[in-house]
């Protein structure tokens, strides 16, 4: 995990994940009513826990933004603003900085 924020939606967060080698990185996006239980200390028990460990690997899985893969590497910057509609992100995988528009996924 490179890095984490809150989108401007009220029930989001975004999570940027890269590999070891720096070659592929992807933004995910997660809901808090689908992929967080919401727990105290107590209402927790044992099978609350259960439940949560035998979901399926497709229900902890977020909706993918972006997908990056570089060559040699891929530079991690600060450059981005969540808005209404999307994220405005930059990138240097063309060799130079540019600004691109990425919309939320339907």
């Amino acid at each position: 995990i490179v890095r984490c924020g809150w989108t401007t939606n009220i029930n989001q967060c975004w999570i940027q994940y890269l590999d070891r080698d720096q070659m592929k990185s992807n933004l995910v996006l997660y809901e808090f009513d689908k992929h967080f239980i919401k727990s105290t200390n107590d209402d927790y028990n044992k099978k609350q826990k259960d439940e949560q460990e035998n979901k399926s690997d497709e229900s902890l899985c977020g909706n993918q933004m972006f997908y990056l893969q570089g060559t040699p590497w891929i530079n991690i910057v600060d450059g981005y603003k969540f808005i209404n509609d999307g994220v405005i992100w930059t990138s240097e995988h063309s060799g130079f900085k540019h600004l691109y528009f990425i919309p939320y996924p339907k």
